[in-house]
C-alpha cells in the first residue's frame, strides 16, 4: 500500500483525514492529472492483487480521496482533456461512490466550459462520454455527453469512427432517453451508422448488443427503427456473429428487439440464436 501523508496539512482540511502528498497545489494542472493518473493506476493494480479482499475498504477511502481532490480543489481546472479522459474512465468504474460520481460531475463541467474541444480523438470522445453517462442524475454530464456526440459528427466523423466508438456514445446518449439534445445526437449518429455497411459489418457481438440496446430507448423514431431493422438483418444471416454471443449479449439483444414486436427483421433476428433454440417474443408469435 502507498503512504498517504496524515501529517499533511490538507488532511486537516477535508473530510478524510488523509491526503496526498505528491499533489500540490502550486504545481501545474497537466502535472497534478498526471499524478493522479498514476495513483488511479496504482489502485487499480492493488485492486487486482490476490490480497485485494483484505485491503477493500482501503482501497475504497484511497479512491474517494483521490475524487476529492477534484470536486474541494481547483488544482485541475483547465487540465488537459486527454488527461481527463483518463482520470474520468477511472472513476466512472464506481459508481457507487458518490465522491466518485461528483468528481465525473465535476469532469462534464470542464468538457462544457471548454469552447472547442480540439485535442480529442474520436477514440477519446468515445470513452469520455462513456465515463460520464454513469452519472445519470447529473444535468452536466448529461449536457456534457450530448455535446460529445455533436462533436463527434461534426468534427470528427470521416477521420477516426469506429464501431466500437459509436455504440459507445450510442449508448452514453441513450443513458438520458428524455432529453432532446441526446436524442437529436443519438439520432444522428445511428443515422451515420446504418448509412455505412462497413461500420455495420465491423461491429462484433458486444457492440451490435449496445448499439441495439441504445437504439430500442427511442421506439418512436425512425432513425431507430431503420438503423435497428438493418441490424437485425444482419443478425438473422450472420451465423458467426451469433455464435460469438454470451448468455448476456443474447438476453439484451432479446429486451431490445421485444420492443419491436411489429418489427419483421426483428422477429427474424430473434429466431437466430444458436443450438436450433427458439425465441417468443412479447407481443409476437413464435420465432424460429
Amino acid at each position: 500500500m502507498h503512504r498517504d501523508g496524515r501529517d499533511n496539512l490538507l488532511a486537516d482540511h477535508n473530510e478524510h483525514g488523509w491526503a496526498l502528498p505528491f499533489l500540490d497545489g502550486g504545481a501545474t494542472p497537466e502535472k497534478n492529472a498526471e499524478w493522479l493518473g498514476k495513483y488511479f493506476q496504482m489502485l487499480k493494480r492493488s485492486a487486482t492483487s490476490p490480497q485485494s479482499d483484505r485491503y477493500r475498504p482501503d482501497l475504497e477511502r484511497c479512491t474517494d480521496l483521490a475524487a476529492h481532490y477534484l470536486v474541494k480543489t481547483d488544482w485541475f481546472v483547465d487540465a488537459p482533456l486527454q488527461q481527463l479522459v483518463r482520470l474520468g474512465s477511472n472513476l466512472s468504474k464506481h459508481p457507487r461512490r458518490a465522491t466518485c460520481m461528483q468528481a465525473v460531475a465535476w469532469i462534464a463541467g470542464e468538457v462544457l466550459e471548454h469552447d472547442s474541444l480540439p485535442e480529442l480523438s474520436a477514440k477519446n470522445l468515445a470513452l469520455l462520454a462513456n465515463a460520464l453517462s454513469k452519472n445519470t442524475r447529473s444535468d452536466r454530464c448529461e449536457q456534457a455527453v450530448a455535446r460529445l456526440g455533436r462533436v463527434l459528427l461534426r468534427e470528427r466523423l470521416d477521420r477516426d469512427l469506429t464501431a466500437q466508438g459509436a455504440s459507445k456514445v450510442l449508448n452514453a446518449l441513450s443513458k438520458w432517453p428524455g432529453s432532446p439534445a441526446c436524442r437529436s445526437a443519438g439520432e444522428s449518429l445511428g443515422e451515420r451508422v446504418a448509412s455505412d455497411d462497413t461500420l455495420l459489418q465491423e461491429m462484433n457481438a458486444e457492440t451490435v448488443a449496445s448499439t441495439f440496446t441504445a437504439l430500442s430507448k427511442w421506439l418512436d423514431s425512425p432513425v431507430s427503427q431503420m438503423t435497428g431493422r438493418l441490424m437485425a438483418e444482419r443478425i438473422a444471416n450472420d451465423t458467426p456473429l451469433v455464435e460469438d454471443m454470451d448468455e448476456r449479449h443474447l438476453a439484451e439483444l432479446l429486451n431490445a428487439m421485444s420492443k419491436w414486436p411489429e418489427n419483421r427483421s426483428c422477429r427474424k433476428g430473434a429466431g437466430a440464436w444458436p443450438n436450433g433454440s427458439r425465441t417468443t417474443m412479447p407481443g409476437s408469435t413464435r420465432c424460429s
